[in-house]
């Protein structure tokens, strides 16, 4: 598929990060002699009270990695408010090991080593981040980075460390003004611009932290503000139809079979009429034709503020009380304009195949309700239109106090997060050509450039608004809340028994309630009692049409593609089509969907017990414990069973044992090697548990689709083994390897079982061939279950230096690299048997083989100016997408420039461009079966482009 150019700026960018990495290929003997004195003079204070700089937050956090005992990674901010970048999961993407997913261009959630988001846990001050979404993943754009102190990600797992991740937990921690020692105010005011939006927004901040009463009571705040308007522009396959069928049929040629005992879904026997081309065997799954074209254009606006304030109180050297609260809104206008073509069938007289049996030109056809080509009823068009609101509210409050006796400290918090995502208005209006009988024939030729090219018979025919008639009008909204209270205590005893130093005890509880309600009135021409809409409205009645919203639609890009389309405009629509915006949200059809809601309360209870030890030249220090973890669910949702939706009550519970080492050896100042091993554990999602079951028990075999209130948790065994080298303040290099064998993996298939309700009871009937041995009835079940195992090996390297060995200017340059090496293999499930294909693997869904990042930096006392590159290796998204495709996400690489100058020692000015080379984001399907992989990348899933941002600010401090 990559038919897409490398500019020269990426060039450009590329050559500057590596042409400056040689450098530290310099001898070793150039600069030994500095390092050594650097260590001889370094303090045993590691602690720098204010950060100032690139090279000092990166001291910082060097120090944080080399103390630690486990495998740890942090982030500190520069100054008060100023995190490397302002987007947390954007600075998150820095640290060795971890790559982000992108909503509309802006980092949005994390995944470490592979792990996808929902199995890392993210904290704020040691309180859970709940999530507005069906599962634990959090969504970090609606977080502001500004009132961050530093951000540790915590690899591996120690007895004491709260449970729930799979791949890291992500620690963000804020600001304390008893450690600041003295008050400072920070006002920041920033204006953002996107290349692509056109428009200028605005971003404000403010940091306040301030002691009192002699330094023992110190208070820290921030407030936010920011509005950010986006534009996407994207273009969408919805999978491809294997076979391309000549004897007709929307999702395959008639007669293909399925043999699970071969490996082969939905293949062609020998002689079926689908299998040949020019007179071509093409073998048992003949060619793939793209489903659908559906061409999009997003126009969003967000606005987000947010709030923090710390209370802290400590009364003498031993006693300590911090409170801390914090608060955030996060609202969004989308807009959302969809183009689609059907073809159904491409005429095989005009197809062209490349060597991958992929169609890359061919004239659409449309079949009939039997599934017969038509070659007279092409081009079926369709002008999707979406509006919506959503409202997201964030809360997050803690109270921590601890008291050190004379070798006893005691610690307890307790803490309450809550999240609540609503969307109190969202209307879709579909216009079709073929509710008219409207046609137009066209042609698409997937050769001609970065996009495919849509040739219409008619030219612009797409664009003429008569054709589109009113086909169906929706409304729904949605509310999602989650909340979470825990507690926990914590005892440390200072034993000093031979090698160990401390004990540790603690408990931990949690109760966690996930809810959610959700309805969708839709209005469609066949549905009943709806003849008093106007259903001849079309596109080009007055007022209806609506103007599109950009006039530059993919102008940048290769090919004769789409670029615009007749829209509709939302309050002359449904005047139009006879209703109201308050008639269509309280019609009869929208009461809650007992279906799609559901509520599921989690209570966990935990206790750990972890002996901490150090030999007596200090050379050696680790921890050993382990972690008792019990876990009780609810899932409550609606069971349908016929026309019958009845909520239901299902319970489910868990215990793990979760044992912990951690070793740190210091073979001197300098060098040291780390060894961590431990099992650990994610709780599946709220979504994968939550029942909306639907059952079906004809006399035939009966059909269950829904989720699965009795999952158990993913589990993984993992070892951690690292290296690192430390040259005083200057740098630093690591490698590290680890390995992570997970057990009961959670997918969704298909499988032939007995359902038991929850009293335990299966259900009983049938005609005798569809009941086992107990005579309980036989259900294809399509669920997520606890599949077989996987494992992940993976490497990691990380490099730091400052080039202050360097004369003159080359001094003040600093370079920092890290690379991460992932590979994993899972076998394969038949999501239509639901049995494991033998002698197949996969590699896990969301993990890139390859993660790199690097950055440039140059800094004086008043000027610093860093340049920086992400790049992450395509990935597997869905094993089983579209049509039973394997999607892939397409390799991604950014680069990022910022820069800043001091005015005086109060004033800076900042400015910042990311995505600088205006970098697309690409997803492609590959063949199926999966183990019959082709490794065609020429089979485009999406094409999305966000542009480039620009911004400027000025901070300044007092």
């Amino acid at each position: 598929m990559k038919s897409f150019k490398v500019a020269k700026l990426t060039k450009a960018c590329h050559i500057a990060l590596l042409g400056t990495s040689s450098m530290l290929m310099l001898s070793n003997a150039a600069f030994a002699a500095e390092e050594i004195n650097a260590n001889d003079a370094a303090s045993e204070e590691v602690e720098v009270i204010e950060v100032t700089g690139f090279r000092a937050s990166e001291q910082q956090s060097r120090d944080i990695k080399k103390e630690a005992v486990g495998v740890v990674d942090a982030i500190i901010a520069e100054d008060i408010g100023k995190m490397p970048d302002d987007n947390v999961a954007e600075a998150l993407q820095r640290v060795t090991g971890i790559s982000i997913t992108r909503a509309n261009g802006e980092g949005s959630q994390v995944s470490v080593r592979g792990m996808a988001p929902n199995l890392n846990r993210i904290v704020v001050n040691g309180k859970t981040l709940t999530s507005a979404g069906d599962d634990q993943a959090v969504g970090l754009e609606a977080f502001s980075s500004g009132l961050l102190e530093r951000v540790e990600v915590f690899k591996t797992p120690g007895a004491s460390m709260v449970e729930g991740s799979l791949g890291a937990t992500i620690s963000l921690k804020t600001r304390r003004a008893l450690d600041a020692k003295k008050r400072k105010i920070v006002v920041s005011a920033n204006a953002g611009y996107s290349d692509l939006s056109e428009e200028v927004d605005p971003k404000l901040q403010l940091n306040y932290i301030d002691q009192f009463f002699d330094n023992k009571f110190g208070f820290a705040g921030n407030l936010n503000y920011e509005k950010r308007r986006n534009r996407q522009d994207g273009m969408e396959v919805f999978g491809y139809i294997m076979p391309t069928s000549v004897t007709g049929g929307k999702k395959g040629a008639p007669g293909t079979i399925t043999d699970p005992e071969e490996g082969v879904i939905r293949s062609l026997p020998e002689g079926h009429p689908d299998r040949f081309f020019n007179g071509e065997d093409l073998g048992p799954f003949g060619a793939a034709r793209p489903n659908n074209f559906n061409f999009r254009q997003y126009q969003q606006e967000r606005e987000r503020i947010g709030g923090s304030a710390s209370f802290e109180y400590r009364p003498n050297d031993s006693t300590e009380f911090v409170f801390d609260i914090g608060a955030s809104t996060y609202d969004v206008e989308q807009d959302r304009y969809q183009f689609s073509l059907g073809p159904n069938y491409i005429n095989p007289d005009t197809m062209i195949l490349n060597d991958n049996n992929t169609v890359v030109y061919g004239d659409g056809y449309l079949t009939d309700e039997n599934g017969i080509p038509n070659p007279d009823d092409m081009g079926n068009m369709v002008s999707n239109n979406a509006w919506s609101t959503k409202e997201e509210t964030n809360y997050i409050v803690g109270l921590d106090a601890s008291k050190n006796f004379d070798r006893l400290s005691i610690s307890g918090s307790i803490g309450y997060s809550y999240t609540e995502l609503e969307t109190p208005e969202s209307f879709r209006l579909s216009f079709n050509t073929s509710h008219a009988g409207v046609r137009t024939p066209y042609s698409f030729d997937s050769r001609l450039g970065d996009m495919p090219s849509i040739l219409f018979g008619e030219e612009d025919a797409h664009l003429e608004p008569s054709r589109y008639t009113i086909q169906a009008v929706t409304s729904s909204t949605d509310m999602t809340e989650d909340d979470e209270i825990s507690a926990k205590f914590d005892l440390d005893y200072d034993l000093d028994f031979h090698w160990i130093q401390t004990l540790e005890f603690g408990v931990r509880a949690t109760k966690r309630n996930k809810d959610r309600i959700s309805d969708a009135p839709r209005f469609t021409s066949s549905a009943e009692g709806v003849n008093q809409y106007n259903w001849n409205m079309t596109l080009a009645d007055d007022g209806v049409q609506g103007d599109f919203p950009v006039n530059d639609f993919y102008d940048g890009v290769s090919g004769n593609t789409i670029h615009s389309w007749p829209i509709a405009n939302l309050d002359a629509s449904l005047a139009g089509f006879g209703i109201t915006k308050e008639e269509l949200q309280n019609s009869e059809l929208s009461d809650p969907n007992k279906l799609n809601g559901y509520n599921i309360e989690e209570q966990t209870q935990a206790a750990y017990i972890m002996a901490n030890f150090e030999n007596d030249s200090g050379s050696l220090v680790g921890n050993v414990g382990v972690r008792f973890v019990h876990t009780d669910t609810t899932s409550t949702g609606g069971v349908k069973e016929g026309d019958e939706i009845v909520i239901t009550d299902f319970e489910n519970d868990y215990d793990n044992v979760l044992p912990s080492l951690n070793l740190r050896y210091s073979f001197t100042d300098e060098t040291i090697l780390r060894f961590a091993a431990g099992r650990v554990m994610a709780r599946p999602s709220f979504g994968e548990i939550a029942p909306r079951l639907s059952i079906s028990s004809s006399d035939a075999t009966g059909k269950i689709k829904g989720g699965n209130p009795y999952l158990d948790p993913y589990l993984s065994d993992q070892v951690d083994l690292s290296l690192e080298y430390y040259m005083g303040d200057s740098g630093m290099v690591s490698l590290g390897l680890f390995y992570k064998d997970i057990e009961d993996y959670i997918l969704k298939t298909t499988v032939v079982s007995p359902y038991y309700d929850s009293s335990g009871e299966c259900y009983l009937g049938g005609d005798g061939s569809d009941v086992d041995e107990d005579g309980c009835k036989l259900f294809e079940i399509t669920r997520p279950i606890n599949g077989p195992s996987s494992e992940v090996v993976g490497a990691e390297v990380n490099v730091y230096r400052d080039l202050d060995f360097l004369p003159s200017f080359w001094s003040n340059f600093s370079i920092k690299f890290n690379y991460t090496y992932n590979d994993s293999t899972a076998e394969i499930v038949d999501p239509n048997t639901g049995e494991v294909v033998e002698g197949t693997e996969f590699p896990l869904e969301g993990l890139s083989e390859h993660t790199t990042n690097a950055t440039l930096a140059y800094e004086t006392h008043d000027f610093g100016i860093r340049l920086s590159h992400n790049y992450r290796s395509e990935y597997l998204n869905s094993a089983f997408g579209s049509q039973n495709n394997a999607q892939y996400v397409d390799d991604y690489q950014q680069f990022d420039l910022s820069g800043s100058y001091k005015i005086n020692d109060s004033i800076k000015v900042v400015i910042k461009a990311v995505n600088i080379t205006d970098e697309e984001k690409t997803a492609y399907f590959d063949q199926l079966p999966y183990w019959e992989q082709i490794g065609s990348t020429e089979r485009l899933k999406y094409y999305n482009t966000n542009g480039r941002r620009y911004s400027i600010g000025v901070t300044a401090s007092f």
